[in-house]
C-alpha cells in the first residue's frame, strides 16, 4: 500500500475514540432476538473464537458478550493497492478521498488478503428441503448498511444480493459465506457495533428463523511498549505537508543527522526494515502528525493506520 494511504486515513481515525469507548471487548451480554425453534442451528459463525465453524459455536449464537460471540474485522485496508493515490497530474488527493477508498468500499473481494479480513459464516445442509424452499439472510436494520455478505458459489465469494436470497440447493448441500464490516463505531448511539444476521427458511407451509451476532473489532491504538517493525519518518522531499503547508526552501536544522542516527540504531538491533517516508515536508514531529490504530480479533488484524492531529480527530 502506498505509504501516504497507509498513514493518512482519516475515516478510521474519526471513529477511534468512540469505539474504544462504545465497542471494547468489556461489553455484558447481548441477545439478538430470534433463534431457531428447534434449537438446531441454521446459521453458524465462529462463537467460541476458535478460527473454526463447528457445532461448538451453536450454543448462545445469537448472544454476544466479552468472552463468546463472534467478531467481524472493519475491512477498511487495501490488501490488492487498487485505490488511487494521487489525483489527476499527480495532484495530492484529500485526506478524505484517501480513506473513502479501501477493500469495504465495493462489493468484490479484492484476493486471498482480503478473504482473509472476512468473518466466517455457514449454513449447514437442510435435509429434506424442497426445490421451492425460499431462504433469505439480511442484517437487522440499524446494521443492514454496516455490513456486507459473501455467499460462495462456484468456487467464489460473491456479494450476496439486496434480497439476501439462499438457493433451495445451497440449503440442501449447505454454504460457507463470509462478512465484512463496512466501517468502524463512529457514534455509539447510532450504531453500537452490533449486527444481528438472520435466515429465514420457508418450506412446505413451515417458517423457522435462526439468529447469529457479530460485533466489529475494538480499534486499538499503538503504543511505545510494543515490539518496534518499521519507522515511520518524515520525507524532507516532500513538496507540502500534512497541513497543507508548504516545504521549506531549506532542509530543518538537524534533519539530515537524526535520520541518520536513527538509521544506525535500528540497524544495530537488527531492525533493518527501510522507513516509511511520510510526505510531511518540512514538518519533522511525526508523533504530533499521526497515530497508528488496528482493528484486531484472534491473529487478524486490518492492515490499515489512521491519521491523529495534535488539535483534536480529524473528519
Amino acid at each position: 500500500m502506498n505509504d501516504h494511504k497507509r498513514i493518512v486515513r482519516t475515516g478510521l481515525a474519526a471513529a477511534a475514540v468512540a469505539c474504544l469507548a462504545g465497542c471494547g471487548l468489556t461489553a455484558e451480554a447481548a441477545q439478538a432476538g430470534a433463534s431457531s425453534a428447534s434449537g438446531r442451528a441454521l446459521l453458524r459463525a465462529d462463537a467460541d473464537r476458535d478460527g473454526r465453524l463447528s457445532p461448538a459455536d451453536d450454543a448462545r449464537r445469537g448472544a454476544w458478550t466479552a468472552a463468546r460471540g463472534a467478531i467481524m474485522l472493519p475491512n477498511l485496508d487495501d490488501d490488492a493497492s487498487r485505490c488511487p493515490t494521487a489525483g489527476a497530474g499527480g495532484k495530492r488527493l484529500t485526506d478524505a478521498a484517501l480513506a473513502a477508498c479501501g477493500d469495504a468500499a465495493d462489493a468484490v473481494v479484492n484476493g486471498a488478503a482480503d478473504a482473509a479480513d472476512l468473518a466466517p459464516l455457514e449454513i449447514p445442509a437442510v435435509a429434506g428441503a424442497s426445490g421451492s424452499a425460499r431462504a433469505t439472510l439480511r442484517a437487522d436494520a440499524r446494521s443492514a448498511d454496516k455490513v456486507r455478505i459473501f455467499v460462495r458459489r462456484g468456487g467464489r465469494l460473491t456479494a450476496l444480493g439486496t434480497d439476501g436470497a439462499i438457493r433451495p440447493g445451497e440449503l440442501r448441500r449447505g454454504v460457507r459465506l463470509a462478512v465484512e464490516a463496512r466501517d468502524v463505531v463512529r457514534d455509539p448511539a447510532a450504531w453500537s457495533g452490533f449486527s444481528d444476521l438472520t435466515l429465514t427458511v420457508t418450506d412446505r407451509g413451515r417458517t423457522r428463523a435462526d439468529t447469529v451476532r457479530l460485533r466489529v473489532a475494538p480499534v486499538l491504538f499503538q503504543h511505545d511498549l510494543l515490539p518496534l517493525e518499521r519507522a515511520v519518518v518524515a520525507n524532507p522531499k516532500a513538496p507540502v505537508t500534512l497541513e497543507k503547508g508548504t516545504a521549506p526552501d531549506k532542509p530543518v536544522k538537524g534533519q539530515e543527522a537524526y535520520r541518520r542516527d536513527l538509521r544506525r540504531g535500528l540497524d544495530a538491533e537488527g531492525l533493518r526494515a527501510p522507513f516509511v517516508e511520510s510526505p510531511a515536508g518540512g514538518d519533522q514531529w511525526m508523533g504530533d502528525m499521526f497515530k497508528p490504530v488496528t482493528p484486531r480479533c484472534r491473529g487478524r488484524a486490518a492492515r490499515s493506520t489512521a491519521s491523529w492531529s495534535t488539535s483534536g480527530l480529524r473528519r
